[in-house]
């Protein structure tokens, strides 16, 4: 595949927009058209954002991209360190660039859908949101690195009643989740999955770090699996499960997937509900 031809353009300071000029034919999508359930042109018209745009962001993107998603916001206030080059889609010349930017531009560069854009936002979500920042998406994928992050990514989701992927990797860098929230409040949110750490967040007792050691292939492995929940949620792809995770490390079968039920004192759920008393969507 040739590198596509990518213009640049600033909407603000903190907003970069990079669209992508070329088509391909329809021979391109030919054989994933050919999956069931699978519908090109629903990826085609989807607008997913991205939060966090490290590992896990760097191949959610390229998978989307190559796929044909039409449009990608990726929000992160990070800048690309040398680290990032040996898992993250960045190059070289990408070095001390803020990284929402350079993998809007990088991922313009993979794409495949004629009409091609990804928006780079140089802010961290909550703080996208609270300033109006975050352009409304359809499906939210969440792959941040601190729990405070999390914790807020699901606030949010709760907020706008939006669906969101989770995805999570384990610190030993063999292991990993995914978790779909979905856009209906009835519904468990991560933090009925994760109910210690949310308390342990909102207490202010979380001293779990970031910058966790990583490597490209659990992040891989993630990404497929959070394909399939993005089919899932935008398409007819069937799926048996809200919660999975996964050891490459285990010599037993993967852990099964399984449907997270909505927890009677989940914080997060409590916290929506005065809000929802109140007439507030704010965090």
């Amino acid at each position: 595949m040739s590198r596509r031809r990518v213009t640049e353009c600033s909407s603000s300071r903190d907003v970069r927009v990079c669209q992508a000029e070329g088509c391909f034919d329809d021979e391109t999508f030919s054989r994933q058209a050919r999956v069931p359930g699978f519908r090109p042109e629903a990826l085609k018209k989807a607008r997913i954002a991205i939060v966090g745009a490290g590992g896990i962001g760097s191949e959610v993107g390229r998978a989307l991209a190559r796929r044909g998603v039409g449009r990608l916001v990726l929000f992160d206030f990070d800048r690309v360190a040398p680290s990032n080059l040996t898992r993250q889609l960045f190059y070289p010349q990408d070095l001390n660039q803020p990284k929402a930017f350079a993998l809007a531009r990088n991922l313009a560069h993979e794409s495949t859908a004629p009409d091609f854009a990804a928006v780079g936002v140089n802010l961290a979500f909550d703080e996208a949101f609270k300033t109006g920042t975050q352009p409304d998406c359809d499906l939210y994928i969440v792959g941040v690195d601190r729990n405070v992050a999390r914790v807020d990514a699901a606030r949010i989701g709760l907020a706008i009643g939006k669906p969101m992927i989770h995805i999570g990797l384990g610190r030993d860098a063999s292991s990993l989740y995914v978790f779909v929230q979905t856009s209906r409040s009835t519904d468990p949110c991560w933090g009925d999955v994760f109910l210690d750490v949310v308390r342990q967040v909102i207490d202010g007792r979380d001293n779990a770090p970031g910058c966790a050691p990583a490597l490209i292939d659990c992040a891989q492995v993630a990404s497929g699996l959070a394909m399939y929940a993005v089919d899932s949620v935008l398409m007819q792809r069937p799926r048996a499960w809200n919660y999975r995770r996964i050891s490459l490390n285990s010599f037993e079968e993967p852990e099964p997937g399984v449907l997270a039920k909505l927890h009677p004192r989940c914080p997060l759920h409590e916290e929506r509900r005065r809000q929802n008393k109140e007439g507030r969507v704010a965090l």
